[in-house]
């Protein structure tokens, strides 16, 4: 402003116009000031709003069928016929040519090393995907033509991962069954092992158990899970490494609530902690999306394969001398 009053061709006039200038500029001032903030927070939105778009966009999006025929009682069996999954935009199957049968009442346990399909498994189970191939019966109906929304309520699913709220211990469990009176909550407490505990707290239901339950421990947190679980009543409970990071006393105590639901309800595990299925009717081991093998845990034993191999691993003082005999021979 000053360069310009002195260069000006007449300074004494240009005063008003330079003042004016000046006002203009200097109450203008905190709007670009606002405007340049808007700017950069726009700048560092924009990453923010892709992942919102991509969110929102409709177009690529896979949706849940809403419809088919209504489903009331499981009364026989979940049968998977030749059954095969890749999962999108993948080289190979996840699951390929699986058949085999969960009888009604009946405890299946479904073992192999990590990525051998088990959990792709369990999502086809409960409807989360459906096969690229194949099909599965319930009682002879095509899961795929049958409501998904009856289906999910006679299911109960208990993850390695538990996701609990900051809330209290009754509210957690209630989560599951919003309807359900309080002596049903206790019911299935006690009957999830976790009675025992949650009487020894200070509020005992009504304790409130902090973001992602951080204010209990694993096994504590793991028996809420499945009291939240069995809450609904589950025709099918399905424990996907349900145990996996217990103590050894928890989990005895989930395995012996596992144990006294036996032909009451029909129970599918995913362990590796092979401890957890010792009275399971049936076992079916996988490896690279594969069956390899299946039957009673004396059967497998007795094959001296892949579930042998696996239970001596973790049981190795109950390994019998012909075993050990003919694992030295393989290893020779």
């Amino acid at each position: 402003l000053f360069g310009g009053f002195l260069f000006s061709e007449n300074p004494i006039e240009s005063l008003p116009m330079l003042f004016v200038f000046s006002l203009v500029i200097s109450r203008a001032f905190p709007y670009i000031a606002t405007l340049s903030r808007i700017q950069m927070n726009l700048i560092r939105a924009l990453p923010g709003l892709g992942y919102v778009e991509s969110f929102l966009n409709m177009e690529d999006k896979k949706y849940e069928r809403t419809t088919g025929e209504p489903f009331g009682e499981l009364k026989k069996e979940i049968a998977f016929h030749n059954v095969s999954y890749r999962h999108p935009g993948a080289d190979y199957d996840a699951l390929h040519g699986v058949t085999f049968k969960i009888p009604k009442g009946r405890t299946i346990a479904l073992i192999g090393e990590s990525g051998a399909g088990k959990t792709t498994l369990i999502d086809l189970i409960t409807g989360i995907c459906e096969p690229t191939n194949g099909r599965i019966l319930i009682d002879g109906w095509d899961l795929s033509k049958t409501s998904l929304v009856d289906w999910r309520e006679k299911l109960g699913v208990v993850d390695q991962d538990v996701f609990l709220f900051n809330a209290s211990i009754r509210e957690n469990i209630l989560f599951s069954q919003i309807d359900a009176s309080f002596e049903e909550i206790v019911g299935a407490a006690e009957l999830a092992g976790a009675g025992d505990f949650i009487s020894r707290l200070p509020e005992r239901y009504d304790t409130i158990i902090g973001d992602r339950g951080f204010k209990l421990s694993g096994g504590q947190k793991q028996r809420i899970s499945l009291a939240r679980a069995l809450l609904k009543k589950p025709q099918v409970l399905i424990l996907d490494e349900a145990t996996s990071a217990l103590d050894t006393v928890s989990e005895s105590i989930i395995q012996k609530t596992i144990e006294g639901m036996h032909g009451e309800r029909t129970i599918v595990v995913i362990a590796h902690r092979l401890s957890t299925i010792d009275k399971a009717d049936w076992i079916v081991v996988f490896k690279g999306g594969r069956i390899i093998e299946e039957g009673t845990k004396n059967d497998l034993l007795a094959k001296e394969g892949y579930f042998a191999d696996a239970w001596y691993r973790q049981h190795s003082d109950a390994r019998p001398a012909r075993s050990q005999e003919h694992s030295g021979t393989a290893n020779r």
